[in-house]
This record gives C-alpha cells, structure tokens and sequence, in this order.
C-alpha cells in the first residue's frame, strides 16, 4: 500500500482513531511520518509520533492532564547498543534488537496498554473455528521439476525446548524437549520413536551469532559406530558481555530448527 499522503512511498506507520465508534485510519510512510510528526488524537491534541510510545511507557506529559506517572525500573540499559531506559523515554525507539531483551519487563505494561493483552492474537477470532499451522518453506520449491511431479513436501513447525546453566562465564546448553508434529510423519518412523531425542540426528551451536553467518562451533551427530548424541554443549567465554546463542537441530527427515537464545555474561 502507498502512502497516503504522498502517494509515492510504501506505507509502514499504520494509525488508527475510534471516536464515538466512528473508525477512521491512515496509512503514512516512514519519510512523511517523521516530516508530519503530528498527529491529532482526541485525547491529547497534537504532539509528536514517537509519544504514541512514551507515552504509553509512562510519560505524564503525553497521557494528558491529571496522569500520574508511574516509576519506571532504574538502571534498564541495553548491554549491546548502551540505549539507557531514560533515552528510550525521549526518543521512542530501540537502538538494537538486544533493546527488546533488555527492556523487556518494562514493555508489558506497554503492550498491554497499547493492544489489550501482552501477546498477539491474530485478526481471526478463536470462535470462527480455524486451524492455523505454521509450516516450512522447502528448498525444493526453487527446483521446477520437484513442483512438477509433487514432490515437494511442507513440514509444520518443531518445537525445541533449551535449558540453560551459567557458572561465572562458562554457559551450558541443554536439549530439554523436542517436538515435531506426527501428522506428516510416517507411521514407521512415528512409532519406532521411544524419546523425544531419537528424532535428532546432528545439532550444532554458534556461541556468538552476529545475525549474519552460522558458524559451526559446536557439533554432536550419530554415527553408526556411536548411534547415541550428546545432549549438552558448554563454552567458556573469554569476556563479559551479552551473546546471541544459535542452535540449530537436524532432524532425521532432514528437516533444520533452529532457536535463538539471548545470553549474559557476568
């Protein structure tokens, strides 16, 4: 969708006013949004498009006459970009994605001001009986012969469970549960399966993902002279400072889940 105010840019600010149950809604870019900065609400005049946060947050200022402002949690700074909780207040925007971590007790009470409820719940109600899965996208949907003779298959989603041990700067990874759905796997295969474990052939852990590459810095695969896996993984971190953990789990379908754990070190 376009934006509406200049017609030429993608609309990404989405802002949507209920007065006396008249709905009314625009679509901005981000360009127009920052250059408009203003946006009349009903119950607070104009003010700037960042205190549609901070005010939520809990800025007085930006929640109208007679509001009270709530304490906010002390010393809250993000351990990756230095973004203090105070500057977060003035500006109304994270510095990393680490912020969502850092921060992340005091965004309830914003979440559930701003939306009703802490987590979100999707445009279709519970009451319209709809089966939603998540599954995923194969690489053979790239391969035009694949397609052509039904050969691609879509897995729904695994579920894998992480426990996690910190002694000074020493960090074990724990496989505590892994889940894969039954509906698509085959009947053999389903019950010869006695542990949730049997269904891992390889995993791997990068101990310091930086959101680009993944790298192999951590193994345990079966072989048929050692069928059994390891099941914990540790790495002893030279410095402090706050890491992003990557697993990655290779079923024996051959199908990959991986999950992103945020660690701090002491």
């Amino acid at each position: 969708m376009l934006c509406q105010a200049c017609g030429k840019n993608t609309a990404s600010v989405h802002v949507t006013k209920v007065i006396n149950g008249d709905k009314s809604e625009v679509y901005l870019c981000e360009t127009c949004a920052r250059e408009q900065s203003e946006i009349d609400l009903p119950f607070a005049g104009k003010f700037p498009l960042h205190q549609l946060f901070t005010g939520a947050f809990g800025n007085p200022s930006s929640l109208g006459a007679g509001a009270v402002k709530k304490p906010l949690p002390g010393g809250l700074q993000c351990g990756f970009c230095g973004l203090t909780h105070a500057q977060f207040d003035q500006i109304g925007r994270f510095g990393c994605s680490n912020c969502y971590n850092a921060f992340g007790g005091a965004l309830v009470p914003l979440f559930r001001r701003l939306h009703g409820n802490q987590q979100h719940m999707g445009k279709i109600p519970a009451r319209a009986g709809v089966d939603v899965k998540f599954k995923k996208i194969p690489r053979e949907v790239l391969e035009k012969k694949a397609v052509e003779q039904g050969d691609i298959k879509f897995y729904e989603l695994a579920s894998l469970d992480i426990k996690t041990k910190i002694a000074g700067k020493r960090l074990s990874v724990m496989l505590d549960n892994f889940i894969i759905p039954p509906d698509d796997i085959p009947e053999d295969v389903r019950t010869s399966i006695t542990h949730w474990s049997q269904w891992i052939d390889y995993w791997a852990v990068d101990w310091n993902y930086r959101d680009d590459t993944f790298h192999n810095e951590w193994q345990s695969y079966r072989t048929k002279q050692n069928p059994t896996i390891e099941l914990t993984a540790a790495n002893q971190y030279e410095q402090k400072g706050t890491f992003t953990v990557l697993v990655k789990v290779i079923v024996i379908l051959g199908n990959d889940t991986t999950k992103a754990l945020q660690i701090e070190i002491l």
